[in-house]
């Protein structure tokens, strides 16, 4: 069978089916088994018969639907080890990533070698996430670890980030926070050759952007060029976040095809050299050491296996199907790693992708240009709505928000990204000539500093981000069938018609959802072991907190998560001790704070938030427990997510 016409889009698509169904269902191990066995058995025999050729094709549906419920099986029997973790075990733990940056705690990633208890060691192969109180620790550093590892929860607070579904696509579900004392170093473990001397690379390419850049430039350009996103400060987030460019500050298929056409135009000035098929190979050669460099990302990753199966098949004289070649890179990444089909850049990168090659053409079709360089800016512009179109039902599910000028920042981006990238790895390549690499580092801090000021341009302009989104599992759903069906059924004026004022509902209905949390006036006691409490009424949020550094930094991330699905101006406050009246028009909420804790009077209702074991009797008062007191389950328990009083308009 000729490998591109291989329905790899349909045979993705039921692996995926399976997947779900089997995170959803659980089904025993040795019946998964037993099932995929039974369809390949039946399949096989079907291939030698011609009678009954009707049903060969729905047995290779249900093989690799089988076959997506054996990996998710699989994958979730390598993570059971974890439930033999205790708050006395001693884990042996080898870490095989660990943060580059300067902060008091390290994140690392590691996988649990051994657990140790008194009586038995337990052989393990479990991932953990550590953050770790060290300097000195590095890549295939192998620690015994003395603190308890708990699993990975949501705290529940309003807008808040689904830390737990994000690691779980990474297959982690444990985490645990090391001190400079509970740790000990036993041994190292050298990583490969070639991991080595990827490593190698990259800090001898961060330390030449090091050398020329600084702040914000530097972050910048290491998360740019180099994949690395730790120098990224919640300022610089949360402004290309607005602006709609937070995809450009991820190592993705734009910075690895921009890095390919750099090299194939380069090697093509040499034809006494390079050939055309040495050329292409040795492109395709330098972009997997790249991705490397870069981290792997499943976008990476994407757009690397998708470059060398397309160039293969130019060099072997085949065309093939660009979706499909689309479509087998994530079947090669899902077998790879099941869970990767809930990792956020892997839905991203692909629905993108996705949108890109099914509605770029109709979308720079809807106008033509005559102008060439205005004509170029526009087939810009249609890739990013086509792209845009297709992952926007993800986008607001996610992060509860719309950057309104995306179309503008897709074009600045687009012209700043190649034109960053390119001087970076110039300035790579020419690092050991002083006085040149000096100017090339002044004209990459130069674009930096453009790009960013391009960036708060864009995030200062009335009505940048349309915040209040809260989109259901559900209605994403109901959102991709309608834009599948119009993708199929676009002539069909009379499933059109029909579709469009689908569409109109569902827009409607999202908007009301918007609108009623734009104007909800609500009470919310976080579940923060520092005690923070915000007030929203119209367009105001109020917020109290101790005023020490770590209530500050706590109570700013809390109230720009809740901000993003309740949006309103942010006054924060000082939680002094004593009483505190809030005059918010018809409303009469009064805090009382002492060192028992605090007294809530909203209207006619009064809430105590117990901040230490004190017992208050008083049957009048409900009593809220922080998430450090949970010995009494009459009270209202932080440790379950915030509580949220609802006030009367």
């Amino acid at each position: 069978m000729n490998f591109y016409k291989i329905p790899f889009v349909f045979i993705t698509v039921l692996i995926i089916l399976g997947l779900e169904f089997q995170a959803q269902m659980k089904l025993n191990e040795i019946l998964v088994i037993g099932l995929l066995a039974s369809s390949i058995f039946i399949h096989f025999i079907l291939e030698r018969l011609n009678s009954f050729s009707k049903l060969k094709p729905l047995f290779f549906g249900v093989t690799f639907t089988f076959l997506g419920i054996f990996l998710m099986s699989m994958s979730q029997q390598s993570s059971q080890n974890g439930s033999k973790f205790s708050k006395t075990s001693t884990l042996l733990v080898e870490i095989d990533e660990i943060a580059p940056t300067n902060k008091v705690w390290r994140k690392a990633l590691c996988t649990v070698n051994q657990i140790i208890d008194s009586n038995s060691v337990v052989d393990s192969e479990e991932q953990i996430l550590l953050f770790i109180n060290a300097k000195n620790l590095t890549q295939g550093d192998q620690i015994l670890v003395n603190a308890s590892v708990e699993t990975i929860k949501n705290k529940n607070n309003p807008g808040e980030f689904d830390a737990q579904r994000y690691w779980e696509a990474k297959n982690i579900h444990f985490i645990g926070f090391v001190s400079s004392f509970d740790y000990k170093l036993v041994n190292h473990t050298e990583t490969s050759w070639f991991g080595r001397q990827v490593q190698k690379t990259r800090s001898y390419l961060t330390a030449v952007l090091e050398e020329h850049l600084s702040e914000n430039e530097l972050a910048i350009a290491q998360a740019l060029i180099l994949g690395n996103k730790g120098m990224l400060t919640t300022e610089l987030k949360t402004s290309f976040s607005k602006a709609g460019a937070m995809h450009v500050l991820a190592v993705s298929g734009l910075h690895v095809g921009i890095v390919l056409f750099l090299l194939m135009y380069i090697l093509k000035q040499f034809p006494s050299v390079f050939s055309k098929k040495s050329a292409l190979f040795t492109s395709l050669i330098v972009i997997w050491i790249y991705a490397g460099i870069t981290g792997f990302s499943p976008s990476v990753l994407r757009a690397t296996i998708m470059f060398t199966i397309l160039s293969l098949g130019i060099v072997l004289g085949r065309k093939g199907n660009a979706i499909n070649v689309l479509f087998f890179s994530a079947f090669l990444l899902i077998v790879w790693n099941p869970m990767i089909i809930y990792d956020l850049g892997f839905q991203l990168s692909y629905l993108a992708m996705i949108g890109i090659f099914t509605l770029y053409r109709p979308v720079a079709q809807l106008f033509y240009i005559k102008n060439k360089i205005l004509r170029k800016i526009w087939e810009g512009t249609a890739v990013g709505i086509a792209a845009q179109l297709v992952t926007f039902p993800l986008t607001l599910y996610y992060f509860h928000q719309f950057p309104n000028y995306f179309m503008l920042t897709n074009v600045g981006m687009m012209a700043f990204a190649g034109l960053t990238l390119s001087i970076g790895l110039l300035l790579f390549a020419v690092n050991w000539l002083g006085i040149v690499a000096n100017f090339v580092g002044v004209i990459l801090a130069f674009c930096l500093t453009a790009m960013l000021f391009f960036i708060q341009f864009i995030e200062n302009l009335p009505g940048s981000v349309a915040k209040g989104f809260e989109v259901s599992a559900e209605l994403v759903l109901i959102m991709y069938c309608i834009i599948l069906a119009f993708f199929l059924f676009k002539r069909t004026r009379k499933v059109v018609l029909p579709l469009a004022l689908v569409s109109l509902l569902v827009f409607a209905s999202m908007q009301y959802t918007r609108f009623e949390n734009l104007s909800t006036q609500e009470v919310v006691v976080y579940n923060s072991n520092e005690l923070i409490v915000s007030i929203k009424v119209q367009d105001k949020i109020i917020c109290f907190r101790k005023d020490k550094d770590k209530s500050i930094k706590e109570a700013n991330y809390l109230v720009a998560n809740y901000e993003k699905i309740k949006p309103g101006e942010i006054n924060m406050q000082t939680l002094k001790k004593g009483l505190t009246k809030v005059d918010l028009g018809n409303h009469r909420i009064e805090l009382n704070y002492s060192f028992n804790g605090l007294h809530l009077n909203v209207d006619d209702s009064t809430y105590f938030i117990r901040t230490n074991h004190r017992i208050v009797e008083n049957d009048s008062v409900r009593i809220i427990d922080m998430p450090y007191l949970q010995n009494n389950p009459e009270h209202i328990q932080l440790v379950n997510g915030a509580f949220v009083l609802k006030l009367k308009h």
